[in-house]
């Protein structure tokens, strides 16, 4: 299992998997938020991403919007190589911007 995960970074300076590593964390704490509004739909409704799975969305759609956004942003950022600190850095700064609204207006991790 870890040379399978060692195989997948292959490639990128540390650098990088540092901020894939940072990625990482905003996600969680976004996909953890997002699945607290879904389990709370009489008191909060999902903003930012309602286009894609509604405002109101069931955790079994919040799971499957976040693992399918992680798994295809890691395929993009490995295609990337010049630029893939800059995309793996600009998808941490939407997800801490997303996790620090949803902080401010009570919302809590669920994981």
């Amino acid at each position: 299992m870890i040379a399978l995960v060692a195989g997948l970074f292959s490639g990128w300076t540390p650098t990088q998997k540092i901020l894939w590593g940072t990625y990482t964390a905003s996600w969680l704490v976004d996909f953890g938020q997002t699945r607290y509004i879904a389990e709370h739909p009489d008191t909060y409704r999902e903003d930012t991403s309602s286009w894609i799975i509604g405002e109101h969305p069931s955790v079994g759609k919040v799971n499957n919007y976040f693992l399918g956004q992680y798994v295809l942003n890691y395929l993009i950022s490995d295609r990337l190589d010049k630029s893939r600190g800059w995309y793996v850095g600009l998808l941490t700064a939407i997800h801490t911007e997303a996790a620090i609204g949803n902080v401010g207006i009570g919302i809590k991790i669920d994981l």
